[in-house]
């Protein structure tokens, strides 16, 4: 009965420790276009979409970035606390002049 308590006790303390490790931030760097959804802002990577936190990216709407920062991993949503955002391509840079473009060829 002492080594099943014991047990018992040993699984419950790796599952609070895998649970809470999930749960901690990591310091990433994350390319990605910035988007805008009314007064929020979200990152859209290859490795999915993130919300924004704490930064106002209005500047950077349709640029691509390299944003660093703590990055949160949730169940259907993942997010990033920016504290640092680096251009690497204005949305000018990117978009294509379709009007110029000779489709006769």
């Amino acid at each position: 009965m002492k080594t099943l308590k014991s047990t018992l006790g040993m699984m419950v303390v790796c599952l609070i420790i895998l649970l809470v490790g999930n749960a901690m931030a990591m310091e990433e760097e994350i390319v990605g276009t910035v988007l805008q959804n009314g007064g929020n802002y979200a990152l859209l990577a290859h490795s999915g979409e993130y919300l924004v936190v704490g930064k106002n990216l209005k500047d950077y709407v349709g640029d691509t970035v390299a944003a660093t920062g703590e990055v949160y991993i949730g169940a259907k949503t993942q997010a990033i606390r920016i504290d640092s955002v680096r251009v690497i391509a204005h949305k000018d840079l990117i978009t294509l002049d379709l009007k110029n473009v000779n489709t006769t060829s």
